[in-house]
């Protein structure tokens, strides 16, 4: 096991085992740890990761309207066709033993988010002049106490 996923799964298993606290994660380091997570699933599969947590903004000057955040903006050169852009949407959920979640981590990507989603990748795409292929993913992280459990959804959202 890598030393990221090592260190990431005793920081998880620190966390989950006692009552909230000053040291328990809050939505930012929960949201962080899964993209690392997210990350090194992606490079594992062979991805070349661009960038990490890019802000965008649209309009007709770069300051006028904050567009969103693209968590992962990768390279997939697997694909069959040729190298892909793949604007890669993370989500991570922590998991409490006797608990039963509301949703799956995915099923926060929403109508509203998936048109952010494909507004992102036109930026990204304009942006970087990508005249290739391109997609949406989604990454599903949940955070159990014993390990973490990822789902990589490609193409989970229609660009």
């Amino acid at each position: 096991m890598p030393a990221v996923l090592r260190s990431l799964r005793a920081m998880l298993g620190r966390w989950l085992a006692g009552p909230r606290s000053r040291g328990a994660p809050g939505r930012g380091q929960t949201g962080r740890a899964g993209e690392r997570l997210a990350e090194a699933l992606l490079r594992r599969q062979g991805y070349r990761i661009l960038a990490r947590n890019s802000a965008a903004r649209w309009g007709r000057l770069a300051g006028r309207r904050r567009a969103g955040e693209i968590d992962i903006l990768a390279l997939d050169p697997t694909h069959p066709a040729g190298p892909v852009l793949v604007v890669v949407e993370v989500k991570t959920r922590t998991v409490t033993p006797g608990v039963t979640p509301a949703a799956r981590p995915e099923a926060q990507v929403r109508w509203r988010k998936a048109r952010q989603l494909r507004r992102l990748l036109r930026l990204a795409v304009r942006r970087r002049r990508w005249a290739g292929p391109r997609r949406i993913d989604v990454i599903a992280v949940e955070l159990h106490p014993d390990a973490p459990r990822l789902r990589h959804h490609i193409a989970a959202v229609r660009s």
